[in-house]
Protein backbone atom coordinates (compact mmCIF):
# COMPACT_ATOMS: atom_id res chain seq x y z
CA UNK A 1 0.00 0.00 0.00
CA UNK A 2 1.08 3.56 -0.74
CA UNK A 3 -0.10 6.86 0.61
CA UNK A 4 -0.26 9.73 -1.35
CA UNK A 5 0.41 13.54 -0.73
CA UNK A 6 -2.97 13.78 0.70
CA UNK A 7 -3.43 10.69 3.00
CA UNK A 8 0.44 12.41 4.58
CA UNK A 9 -1.34 15.40 5.27
CA UNK A 10 -4.50 13.32 7.06
CA UNK A 11 -1.65 12.02 9.25
CA UNK A 12 0.57 14.65 9.58
CA UNK A 13 -0.81 15.58 13.35
CA UNK A 14 -1.28 11.64 14.69
CA UNK A 15 2.39 11.05 13.16
CA UNK A 16 3.89 14.38 14.62
CA UNK A 17 2.41 13.48 18.15
CA UNK A 18 3.47 9.53 17.70
CA UNK A 19 0.13 8.19 17.55
CA UNK A 20 0.14 6.24 14.29
CA UNK A 21 0.83 2.28 14.57
CA UNK A 22 4.17 1.43 13.46
CA UNK A 23 2.82 -0.37 10.09
CA UNK A 24 1.18 3.37 9.39
CA UNK A 25 4.44 5.22 10.76
CA UNK A 26 6.44 3.22 8.12
CA UNK A 27 4.27 3.98 5.60
CA UNK A 28 4.14 8.06 6.45
CA UNK A 29 8.61 7.69 6.72
CA UNK A 30 8.56 5.56 3.57
CA UNK A 31 6.71 8.23 1.83
CA UNK A 32 8.40 11.24 3.07
CA UNK A 33 11.97 9.97 1.94
CA UNK A 34 10.70 10.26 -1.46
CA UNK A 35 8.33 13.25 -1.45
CA UNK A 36 10.31 16.87 -0.70
CA UNK A 37 7.31 18.68 -0.20
CA UNK A 38 5.45 16.58 2.20
CA UNK A 39 8.52 16.03 4.16
CA UNK A 40 9.26 20.28 4.06
CA UNK A 41 5.12 20.49 5.35
CA UNK A 42 5.54 17.97 7.98
CA UNK A 43 9.09 20.12 9.18
CA UNK A 44 7.29 23.59 9.11
CA UNK A 45 3.70 21.76 11.15
CA UNK A 46 6.52 20.29 13.66
CA UNK A 47 8.64 23.94 14.00
CA UNK A 48 5.21 25.84 14.38
CA UNK A 49 3.91 23.16 17.20
CA UNK A 50 7.30 23.38 19.50
CA UNK A 51 6.98 27.39 19.18
CA UNK A 52 3.40 27.94 20.41
CA UNK A 53 3.48 28.86 24.00
CA UNK A 54 2.67 26.74 26.36
CA UNK A 55 -0.59 27.83 28.12
CA UNK A 56 0.49 28.76 32.20
CA UNK A 57 -2.41 28.41 34.74
CA UNK A 58 -3.62 31.49 36.35
CA UNK A 59 -5.25 32.06 39.65
CA UNK A 60 -9.01 33.17 39.19
CA UNK A 61 -9.84 36.87 38.93
CA UNK A 62 -11.08 38.20 42.65
CA UNK A 63 -14.62 38.33 41.15
CA UNK A 64 -15.05 34.86 41.07
CA UNK A 65 -14.24 34.55 44.61
CA UNK A 66 -16.24 36.89 45.84
CA UNK A 67 -18.62 35.72 43.68
CA UNK A 68 -18.40 31.73 45.51
CA UNK A 69 -18.85 34.07 48.17
CA UNK A 70 -21.96 35.60 47.75
CA UNK A 71 -23.44 32.56 46.62
CA UNK A 72 -22.66 30.96 49.57
CA UNK A 73 -23.78 33.31 51.96
CA UNK A 74 -27.01 33.50 49.99
CA UNK A 75 -27.86 29.96 50.19
CA UNK A 76 -26.96 29.61 54.04
CA UNK A 77 -29.37 32.31 54.41
CA UNK A 78 -31.90 30.73 52.67
CA UNK A 79 -31.79 28.03 54.47
CA UNK A 80 -32.23 29.61 57.71
CA UNK A 81 -35.32 31.22 56.45
CA UNK A 82 -36.73 27.31 55.54
CA UNK A 83 -35.67 26.35 58.80
CA UNK A 84 -36.91 29.31 61.03
CA UNK A 85 -40.82 28.81 58.83
CA UNK A 86 -41.67 25.90 60.09
CA UNK A 87 -42.63 22.28 58.37
CA UNK A 88 -43.64 22.92 54.55
CA UNK A 89 -46.65 21.19 53.88
CA UNK A 90 -46.28 18.22 51.71
CA UNK A 91 -48.06 18.18 48.07
CA UNK A 92 -51.57 16.52 47.47
CA UNK A 93 -49.84 13.20 45.90
CA UNK A 94 -47.44 12.66 48.65
CA UNK A 95 -49.92 12.55 51.88
CA UNK A 96 -51.92 9.80 53.13
CA UNK A 97 -54.95 9.11 51.60
CA UNK A 98 -57.66 7.73 54.33
CA UNK A 99 -61.05 6.33 53.04
CA UNK A 100 -64.03 5.24 54.69
CA UNK A 101 -65.70 1.90 54.15
CA UNK A 102 -68.72 3.61 51.61
CA UNK A 103 -65.88 5.54 49.86
CA UNK A 104 -64.46 2.07 48.68
CA UNK A 105 -67.61 0.60 48.18
CA UNK A 106 -68.57 3.32 45.72
CA UNK A 107 -65.23 3.71 43.88
CA UNK A 108 -65.27 -0.37 43.57
CA UNK A 109 -68.56 0.35 41.90
CA UNK A 110 -67.59 2.67 39.63
CA UNK A 111 -64.83 0.21 38.65
CA UNK A 112 -66.97 -2.74 38.11
CA UNK A 113 -69.48 -0.72 36.03
CA UNK A 114 -66.63 1.05 33.84
CA UNK A 115 -65.28 -2.56 33.24
CA UNK A 116 -69.15 -4.15 32.47
CA UNK A 117 -69.79 -0.69 29.95
CA UNK A 118 -66.31 -1.51 28.32
CA UNK A 119 -66.95 -5.05 28.06
CA UNK A 120 -70.33 -4.77 26.60
CA UNK A 121 -69.11 -2.40 23.78
CA UNK A 122 -66.76 -4.56 22.77
CA UNK A 123 -69.17 -7.38 22.56
CA UNK A 124 -70.89 -4.83 20.45
CA UNK A 125 -67.93 -4.61 18.02
CA UNK A 126 -67.62 -8.17 17.66
CA UNK A 127 -70.82 -8.58 16.63
CA UNK A 128 -70.70 -5.54 14.37
CA UNK A 129 -67.44 -7.18 12.64
CA UNK A 130 -69.26 -10.20 12.39
CA UNK A 131 -72.54 -8.73 10.62
CA UNK A 132 -70.28 -7.00 8.41
CA UNK A 133 -68.18 -9.79 7.34
CA UNK A 134 -71.79 -11.71 6.37
CA UNK A 135 -72.79 -8.79 4.24
CA UNK A 136 -69.43 -8.80 2.39
CA UNK A 137 -69.53 -12.39 2.03
CA UNK A 138 -73.08 -11.85 0.71
CA UNK A 139 -72.03 -8.74 -2.00
CA UNK A 140 -69.26 -11.04 -2.95
CA UNK A 141 -71.87 -14.18 -3.78
CA UNK A 142 -74.03 -12.12 -5.56
CA UNK A 143 -71.19 -10.32 -8.03
CA UNK A 144 -70.11 -13.82 -8.80
CA UNK A 145 -73.39 -14.76 -9.54
CA UNK A 146 -73.99 -11.89 -11.87
CA UNK A 147 -71.14 -11.93 -13.64
CA UNK A 148 -71.58 -15.86 -14.09
CA UNK A 149 -74.94 -14.82 -15.67
CA UNK A 150 -75.00 -13.91 -19.16
CA UNK A 151 -77.34 -10.80 -20.40
CA UNK A 152 -80.46 -12.51 -21.38
CA UNK A 153 -83.42 -10.54 -23.27
CA UNK A 154 -87.17 -10.82 -23.15
CA UNK A 155 -88.20 -13.30 -25.50
CA UNK A 156 -91.82 -11.78 -25.60
CA UNK A 157 -92.10 -7.75 -26.35
CA UNK A 158 -92.55 -5.27 -23.51
CA UNK A 159 -95.86 -2.56 -23.61
CA UNK A 160 -95.82 -0.30 -21.47
CA UNK A 161 -99.18 0.44 -20.15
CA UNK A 162 -100.40 4.35 -18.82
CA UNK A 163 -102.99 4.20 -16.33
CA UNK A 164 -103.11 8.34 -16.38
CA UNK A 165 -105.77 9.56 -18.53
CA UNK A 166 -105.19 11.29 -21.40
CA UNK A 167 -106.03 15.13 -21.29
CA UNK A 168 -109.83 16.12 -22.38
CA UNK A 169 -110.82 12.23 -21.79
CA UNK A 170 -113.09 12.57 -19.07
Amino acid sequence: MRLDCQDIADRAAPWLDQQLSPGETELVERHLDGCAACRERLELLSEQRFERPRLVQVEAPDFWRAMDDRLAQEHERLLAERAAAGPTPTSWWKREIRLSGASLAAAAALALSLAGVSAWQAARAVQADAALASVQQELERERRLSASREPTLPREPVVLVSHLPYRGSL
